[in-house]
């Protein structure tokens, strides 16, 4: 879906709703850091300031963040050693949860923000660039 965009309207605000395709696909993959920051390191921060679009400016750039991403979730996932795991019970910002919770919660975000990247890109495609 990425490659489909190109970078001038990546964070173009779709007329229907307000929100980018960029902007959603950024937002989906940073309730994953955020929620999987939180379990590895107890580092609740969410990571609005390094994933403005000043920052993540190009689908390059998008792509990197997106592997950062994938490799934190790995590193995640890597940090249970069993489904046992999922029932304990950790301390969040929203208060104490099982870690499957936890992972429901990012779930449903990154979900949420995915469904709504996608819709971005099949109602308003961004356009692309001229030399793709």
């Amino acid at each position: 879906a990425l490659a489909a965009a190109g970078d001038a309207g990546l964070y173009k605000p779709a007329a229907y709703n307000g929100h980018s395709f960029g902007e959603s696909l950024v937002r989906s993959a940073a309730a994953v850091e955020k929620a999987f920051g939180g379990l590895t390191s107890q580092l609740w921060d969410d990571p609005f300031e390094w994933t403005l679009p000043e920052q993540l400016s190009t689908k390059h750039r998008i792509a990197e963040y997106l592997d950062e991403v994938a490799a934190a979730r790995e590193r995640g996932f890597a940090f249970l050693r069993s489904d046992d795991d999922l029932q304990r019970d950790i301390a969040t910002p929203d208060g104490i949860m099982s870690i499957f919770s936890l992972l429901l919660r990012c779930l449903f975000s990154a979900e949420r923000h995915h469904a709504r990247a996608m819709m971005c890109l099949e109602i308003a495609p961004p356009p692309a660039d001229p030399d793709d």
